[in-house]
């Protein structure tokens, strides 16, 4: 590590501290490779391009907001670094700094960090090529797995108790599998879908995830313990999503030709209502 590496540790680790150990950040892509074309890891990440895309366009042109400006002033800028998880890359072999943490990741092939949850780092990892595995990085360097093999994209409840897993099946199907962080245990699965689904988040309304098509997603929401999962008619959605985990509300993006949009809302009645949207259109 030179100079200049060294002083970028330390700046982090100091602006780290400025914040409360409760703040998220975003998920983080670890050591492994990134050139594994599995199509739910390039629809969620399609996803998250969606959505800093609309953003930035609307910045020029933005529609009526049906519910009005929002009230209040909005907070100043301020130069503290979030304190998130972040890795450093040294050659084959990466180190997680958390705070005042430092964990050394093992040396798997596919090793992906998305939540603290269950005292460590949730994730999964890719010890044999097809055989991916859920599970959480512990402070001691261990992964401890969850769920069953060829299961990824764990997503925690709002309590952070459990945890969805996206399950690979045999001939092309897939479900979703919610795990007990604790335990280890099974709590509850979905029926099996042909196609893959893919994962997008879990809040107040339950477990929201994309099945079908990539390009023709559908979106789908489940409740464990609620009964069976159920599709939600939203025109045109292109498969991103945002569940922010302490709302009952979502932000999608949809997309009918040139013309994108970005709606938030929540789900009445079992419907879809549109609460905010803001539209552009470009190539």
């Amino acid at each position: 590590m030179n100079d200049t590496e060294t002083r970028l540790r330390d700046y982090l680790q100091t602006a780290a501290a400025t914040v409360a150990d409760t703040d998220q950040g975003p998920g983080l892509e670890t050591a492994g490779t990134a050139h594994r074309r599995r199509w739910p890891v390039v629809l969620a990440a399609a996803a998250i391009a969606a959505i800093l895309v609309l953003t930035a366009s609307f910045l020029t042109r933005v529609l009526p907001d049906r519910s009005g400006p929002a009230e209040g002033p909005i907070p100043p800028l301020t130069d503290a670094a979030p304190r998130v998880p972040y890795t450093v890359r040294n050659g084959s072999s990466s180190t997680l700094y958390d705070g005042t943490q430092q964990v050394r990741i093992p040396a798997v092939d596919g090793t992906f960090l998305f939540w603290r949850a269950g005292g460590g780092w949730l994730g999964s990892q890719t010890p044999e090529r097809g055989q991916f595995q859920a599970g959480i990085l512990r402070p001691d360097g261990t992964f401890r797995p969850l769920g069953p093999v060829r299961s990824e994209l764990p997503t925690p409840s709002p309590d952070r108790k459990q945890v969805a897993l996206m399950h690979y099946l045999p001939n092309g199907q897939g479900e979703i599998v919610v795990v007990d962080l604790k335990s280890g245990r099974e709590k509850a699965h979905t029926p099996a879908f042909q196609g893959w689904p893919a994962l997008l988040g879990w809040n107040r309304t339950g477990i929201w995830f994309s099945t079908g098509d990539p390009s023709h997603p559908q979106l789908i929401t489940w409740k464990p313990g609620s009964g069976q999962p159920r599709e939600i008619t939203v025109p045109h959605f292109d498969g991103g999503l945002s569940a922010p985990a302490a709302s009952g509300s979502i932000s999608l993006s949809t997309r009918n030709g040139d013309a994108r949009c970005l709606q938030t809302g929540t789900l009445r009645d079992g419907r879809f209502e549109v609460l905010r949207e803001y539209c552009d259109r470009g190539a």
